[in-house]
């Protein structure tokens, strides 16, 4: 897997984590930025659709990073937004990828980022009641790697989303909302 680093958007490729591995730390060679890559379980029933063996980014446990849980947001829609362009999203399985005659991506990125796969991501959008959603991403059929709040998402994690959060898919850069 290959992910841009925070800093200089060098490409860094990393290995999956080793079962039992928690958290690893790396330098970007090019620029020496300090990185840390989560890989900690959640408790489960705590992930979309109480899938097994997802993983949490953040957490408690690391000081100045992110807590990706998942309460539900009393938000009716929600989208992603790449500067001023805007794309909403539906409730289900909402494929993200770059825009390409060859994508079959609900949500197609008009991006020149050859780093973005036609089929990156996929944000899941779950009705949990009349007037609550709770929305997730993991990975689609991605060779690059995606990030939310700066923390990588791994093969098989399920992360949830809140209002604000930044999301990397390849080497562009969007901002999750709710509405």
């Amino acid at each position: 897997m290959i992910i841009p680093c925070p800093k200089c958007k060098a490409n860094i490729p990393v290995s999956d984590f080793s079962p039992g591995e928690s958290k690893r730390m790396m330098s970007c060679p090019s620029c020496g930025q300090a990185i840390q890559l989560n890989n900690q379980k959640m408790p489960q029933g705590s992930v979309f659709d109480g899938g097994e063996g997802a993983t949490e980014l953040g957490g408690k446990s690391n000081p100045g990073s992110t807590q990706l849980g998942g309460a539900a947001s009393k938000k009716q829609s929600c989208y992603i937004s790449i500067g001023r362009k805007r794309y909403d999203l539906q409730v289900g399985r909402n494929t993200i990828g770059r825009k390409a005659s060859s994508s079959d991506a609900v949500v197609q990125i008009e991006t020149g980022d050859l780093y973005m796969s036609r089929n990156h991501a996929i944000i899941n959008v779950r009705r949990v009641s009349e007037d609550s959603i709770k929305v997730d991403l993991c990975n689609g059929r991605n060779k690059n790697a995606t990030l939310v709040n700066g923390e990588m998402v791994g093969r098989s994690d399920s992360i949830f989303l809140h209002d604000g959060d930044t999301i990397v898919m390849g080497r562009t850069t969007m901002i999750f909302h709710f509405m």
